[in-house]
């Protein structure tokens, strides 16, 4: 419930109310504690007092809203919970659904920051991959959690260490506070026997810290870098004396400054009608990265200002005529095969979970389903793994068949264009045009890579990637109309699956690619949100760079193609070096920088049951509590409760908010 009042000295203040009505999905606490233990089912009596009983109102208007946040799934009970920080507390809201998670983020952003598009503002991204672990003690299991500024943002999988620790998992958070460390905590599972409660779950050995700043110098890191060991963990068998252990990591944390969104408006408006040019200036002589950053950012503002599907329509057909082999579309480094690939991604991520995460999960727990001899391990049943295929496929194809009433809007109105463009007496190579776009960029990668498309957390294994690489290979061959030849001979068994579902495949073909039909049952995705400022301002900085890279290598007439582009984007090099950074933001966030860092050198009460590093640096948490501070090592997929560890700097953020919003 969003309402506006007066009070003294404060000019049209927002009041916000947070109600979860009876029988709602929601749930509130001031822990993510909290809210694994009600999961997601029902509420027991006894944690009524913890959470709130449903129709509890959180009331922001007495307290200065600071951030809100999603929670990352990997620390989330039930993926679809965000975090309301403000100056006295925190409070946890679990959502009934990804959708409702999406609205209420993006509705309390909105609230928060209500005049967002007229500022000049700096918005940052950190993306950070935990790759791999070494000198860790064999036949244990370890996993590790990310903090920023001291807070959990997210955590790993928990893997077994044999020849080698390999997580593979990579993580992406926006819309970040200014950030002063990163922190990798690593953790060792404990063993079950030897577990007195759930707060002694795992033991933390130590943890790897990474300065902000260095990373934004740096732009990419990539690097082996040992663990501060904890004293207390000195002499856990987990860690050898000789070699510390160590992790390989990748971080790249972006600052984007964002000018007021009337800044772009012409830029926005050049590229709106003049997209095919500056594709077709850049395309032979920009690498395969570039592109990939142009065509995401370009098919992200394009789709704000509603030209996405003319531009995909348009892009694809003018590919499909430079190449004499229409089979051989989408599958080059070209603007058109990136520009798919994200707008595929962008507007049918939550169709793609809904439709392939129930196969990935049967997948994950299937039998053996090897078939090829070569490859056969000791006293496997040739027979019995080929029946085992077979039904993972069949599954995972009568899944993705009946999903054609949920297939986003979007998506149809765009294979809709390519089918009008193509005409009548061309369908049946628009047919695998469009065939080889959904399966070949869309379905089958998720299928093969499933922690990339969000569909599981964990990096398959050798076993399991294999098993997915099967029922992909057979999946695509139908998708492109094929049967296994010589080459893959020991899947022969499949062709005759192949032959029966030739018609259901290209049934599937028209019903995604055909208007919807207004008597049948329709499932409409939420929105995307797609800031169109950050947006903007990123496709600035990647023109610029690429221009001058490329400068050498364009022609006269190119030149005086671009000659529009060029002055528009030194208007707005112009104008980001004449503006000034919103000073909301900027202050806040230094103050909130130096609330971290004083936080580190305060002595915390206790100690904790595994002692603080070989450094004074430890902090655990950007708003620990004492009690917090002193507690055992943490249980798996559970945070601290973050609240304010400093009142002082806490009423400080507030004042500081409160004139804010007077000013």
């Amino acid at each position: 419930v969003v309402s506006r009042s007066r009070s003294f000295g404060k000019a049209d203040r927002i009041d916000l109310v947070l109600n979860a009505p009876s029988g709602t999905a929601m749930k509130m606490g001031h822990s993510m504690e909290n809210l694994h233990r009600v999961g997601s089912m029902g509420v027991p009596d006894s944690y009524h007092g913890l959470l709130g009983d449903n129709g509890t109102f959180v009331n922001l208007a007495t307290r200065n809203l600071l951030s809100i946040q999603a929670v990352h799934p990997s620390i989330s009970p039930r993926n679809s919970c965000f975090r309301i920080i403000t100056d006295s507390d925190v409070v946890y809201c679990s959502c009934g659904s990804q959708a409702e998670l999406q609205k209420w983020v993006s509705s309390l952003s909105d609230c928060q920051r209500p005049n967002k598009n007229h500022l000049h503002y700096l918005d940052r991204q950190l993306s950070i991959w935990i790759l791999e672990a070494r000198n860790l003690s064999p036949k244990k299991k370890y996993f590790c959690e990310i903090h920023l500024n001291g807070t959990l943002y997210a955590q790993t999988c928990c893997k077994l260490m044999n020849d080698m620790l390999f997580w593979g998992e990579a993580f992406s958070f926006i819309e970040l506070p200014l950030l002063g460390t990163v922190t990798i905590k690593l953790y060792k599972e404990n063993s079950t026997k030897r577990r007195k409660d759930k707060q002694q779950h795992a033991t933390d050995l130590g943890k790897i810290e990474i300065p902000a700043l260095l990373l934004e110098e740096a732009g990419v890191v990539e690097k082996w870098q040992a663990l501060s060991v904890y004293h207390s963990a000195k002499n856990n068998s987990a860690v050898s004396k000789d070699n510390p252990p160590s992790i390989r990591y990748k971080c790249q944390y972006q600052t984007v400054s964002v000018l007021p969104l009337k800044a772009y408006d012409d830029f926005v408006k050049y590229l709106k009608n003049n997209y095919a040019v500056v594709c077709n200036v850049l395309e032979p002589v920009v690498c395969a990265k570039s592109k990939d950053e142009i065509a995401q950012t370009l098919v992200k503002i394009l789709q704000v200002v509603g030209n996405a599907k003319e531009f995909l329509c348009d892009i694809i057909m003018a590919e499909v005529q430079l190449i004499e082999n229409e089979n051989l579309v989408f599958r080059g480094n070209t603007f058109a095969t990136k520009a798919v690939d994200t707008y595929m991604k962008m507007v049918g991520e939550e169709y793609l979970r809904e439709t392939l995460s129930g196969i990935i999960i049967n997948l994950l727990d299937a039998e053996d389903c090897e078939v090829d001899p070569m490859k056969l391990s000791p006293g496997a049943n040739l027979q019995n793994n080929q029946a085992v295929l077979r039904q993972q496929v069949e599954m995972a194809w009568v899944n993705i068949l009946g999903s054609f009433t949920r297939f986003p809007s979007d998506l149809r109105r765009t294979f809709h264009g390519i089918r009008q463009r193509f005409g009548q007496d061309r369908e049946e190579i628009c047919f695998k045009l469009i065939s080889g776009s959904i399966f070949l960029r869309f379905f089958c990668p998720a299928i093969l890579s499933p922690s990339l498309f969000q569909l599981c957390q964990e990096y398959p294994d050798d076993k399991t990637a294999r098993k997915l690489t099967l029922v992909a290979k057979v999946i695509q061959n139908l998708a492109n109309f094929t049967r296994f030849g010589v080459k893959e001979d020991y899947l022969f068994f499949m062709n005759d699956f192949l032959a029966k579902e030739v018609k259901n495949m290209k049934q599937f073909i028209d019903r995604i690619s055909s208007p919807q039909q207004t008597d049948s049952h329709v499932v409409e995705w939420g929105p995307c949100n797609i800031d169109l400022g950050r947006e903007a301002s990123i496709m600035h900085t990647v023109l610029v760079t690429q221009l001058q890279a490329v400068q050498g290598q364009l022609s006269k007439s190119d030149v005086e193609k671009l000659n529009p582009l060029t002055t528009l984007l030194e208007q707005i090099t112009k104008a980001e070096e004449e503006g000034q950074e919103d000073p909301f933001s900027s202050t806040f966030e230094a103050l909130r920088a130096m609330q971290s860092t004083i936080s580190q050198f305060k002595p915390h009460g206790g100690g904790g049951s595994q002692g603080g590093p070989q450094s004074q640096s430890d902090s655990s948490s950007e708003y620990n509590t004492p009690a917090q501070s002193a507690s055992a090592s943490p249980e798996r997929r559970t945070s601290p409760d973050p609240m304010p560890n400093s009142s002082s700097v806490s009423s400080g953020l507030g004042a500081l908010a409160s004139s804010s919003q007077d000013s």
